[in-house]
């Protein structure tokens, strides 16, 4: 999917950010205007979705039914990785309700890159097939993970009961509301690449222009704009990418652990193979729709300084050009672009090996748990 922007190039979001208000995953945003409305309204209905989900989860708690066959069935190991999954999920959705409230970060996000795309002075009359592009793949994606709810409702509906579409509809709630926020990162990182795309294409145009050096340091402003929006970026979405990435790692572990407990609800391995794909397919889904664009956005924002450095070498050292070079240089390496958790840690390509050896390791440990258990059930 490629974006390529305009002027307004941020209001493709517009209908997306919209519809998330519904579950307050973003504030009400006005993107004509550049502001909030009803913010004392948005913090009283994200507090009234939060109670909500709390009394569905003590009425959840109640079925004792459920509780029976999961200790019946499930090993004592599997079953701390399962609840801990499922809480994880329940504080990403009440996390996201909370960030929705500050409305000052999100305000200063949209604006700056607005305020970007006009300064870069993007034209064109291509606004329509970004909304298609992006939108023709949120309907996709959709219908994938509708798809796959419909099967996971009728796995549990089948071996447990009608009961328990009650209780997999909250954990699907979760699991969509970590859907779509992801959606919405993956859209915002997407855009930061095609900004970088196109300040290296303004910096090549500008550079074979006799107005290079004047333009030089309009180029290092907007290149300073994009990483301070970044970090807004990482203010907005950090804690929650840290729950993605743990419930991705999560997940795995349980999609791998519990092909043998699923398999005793229907005797055989066909549904809870299918049910494993599932899982997995939720789990990678969320952790490679967020870093590969980041990978691919910082390699966009190196290749700024890469070009520097090459026509540097067109120019003697002394020259008007080469000392423009140098400024516009020292300026981008300072406002190099970092994605971070909140600070905790860089987000790039070792996350995911990160994570796969965190399960690797985690699942070795459960497995030799799970024997033991297993043992002295036995016994």
């Amino acid at each position: 999917m490629g974006f390529k922007l305009s002027t307004k190039d941020i209001n493709f979001l517009n209908p997306f950010v919209t519809y998330l208000k519904i579950f307050a995953i973003t504030p009400w945003y006005i993107f004509r205007k550049t502001s909030i409305y009803q913010s004392f309204f948005a913090k009283c209905y994200g507090l009234f979705l939060i109670v909500l989900r709390l009394l569905w989860i003590s009425q959840i708690m109640s079925y004792r039914r459920l509780h029976t066959e999961i200790s019946v069935n499930v090993l004592h190991a599997h079953r701390f990785v399962r609840t801990f999954t499922n809480g994880n999920l329940i504080i990403l959705t009440f996390l996201t309700t909370l960030k929705s409230w500050d409305c000052e970060q999100w305000k200063i996000l949209f604006s700056k890159l607005k305020y970007i795309d006009t300064k870069l002075q993007n034209v064109g009359k291509i606004e329509d097939l970004i909304t298609r592009n992006f939108y023709f793949c949120i309907f996709i994606k959709h219908a994938l993970f509708f798809g796959l709810s419909i099967f996971y409702l009728y796995y549990w509906g089948t071996f447990f009961g009608a009961f328990t579409i009650k209780i997999c509809l909250g954990a699907l709630h979760d699991l969509y509301n970590e859907f779509v926020l992801t959606l919405l990162i993956n859209g915002l990182i997407r855009s930061f690449q095609t900004r970088y795309e196109n300040l290296n294409q303004k910096l090549i145009t500008v550079y074979k222009s006799p107005k290079f050096v004047h333009e030089a340091k309009y180029l290092a402003r907007n290149y300073r704009l994009l990483g301070e929006t970044i970090h807004t970026f990482n203010n907005i979405f950090g804690y929650q990418i840290i729950l993605i990435i743990l419930q991705t790692g999560l997940q795995l572990i349980h999609c791998l652990t519990t092909i043998d407990d699923t398999a005793k609800f229907d005797g055989s391995y066909y549904y809870s193979i299918t049910y494993t794909i599932i899982q997995f397919v939720f789990a990678t889904f969320n952790l490679v729709a967020i870093i590969l664009p980041i990978h691919a956005t910082t390699q966009e924002a190196k290749k700024f300084i890469d070009l520097c450095y090459q026509f540097q070498e067109d120019h003697p050292l002394e020259s008007r050009e080469v000392t423009a070079l140098n400024k516009l240089l020292n300026h981008a390496k300072n406002f190099r672009p970092e994605f971070s958790a909140s600070g905790f840690f860089k987000l790039d390509k070792s996350v995911i090996f990160a994570v796969i050896g965190n399960v690797a390791t985690y699942l070795i440990i459960t497995v030799q748990l799970s024997q033991s258990d297993q043992e002295s059930k036995s016994t």
